[in-house]
């Protein structure tokens, strides 16, 4: 059994052929997790473990592989510390959110004019405020 995290932004539907493949290659069933900022309250996808968690349980598979994608690594490695014997897969986990959310900010904004009225203690403030609103503290999602 595998569970596939989409990661921040990535649709469902651009997995389906990876989730075909591994379907195809291993004979195992492949679930892909929607991204975490689909949740209605974001939480890093950590909202995601208790259920699939049940879901394991209930089907009592032999071998469980998470995939956890970017931000998506967080719940992929929250499960893999819950299901004994289960196998994580990271690919370019987030690993300080804070940090990747200043890196993503200088990559994808900083030389866009008006964004240049917005600094970087901005971004600095509005992680922290992620941080209160989804009730997750920094060391919740530290998959280090």
């Amino acid at each position: 059994m595998f569970f596939v995290f989409a990661g921040y932004g990535q649709p469902m539907k651009l997995l389906s052929p990876h989730q075909a493949w591994l379907q195809h290659i291993t004979g195992a069933e492949v679930f892909v997790i929607q991204s975490a900022e689909n949740s209605e309250n974001f939480k890093f996808g950590l909202d995601f473990v208790s259920p699939l968690i049940t879901e394991i349980k209930r089907r009592n598979p032999e071998k469980v592989h998470f995939v956890g994608l970017s931000m998506d690594a967080v719940p992929a490695q929250a499960l893999a510390q819950r299901v004994e014997g289960s196998h994580l897969h990271l690919i370019a986990p987030m690993t300080n959110f804070s940090q990747s959310s200043k890196a993503l900010w200088e990559d994808l904004y900083s030389k866009v004019f008006y964004t240049q009225l917005i600094s970087i203690d901005t971004i600095e403030e509005a992680t922290k405020i992620i941080f209160r609103d989804s009730e997750i503290s920094p060391e919740d999602i530290d998959i280090l």
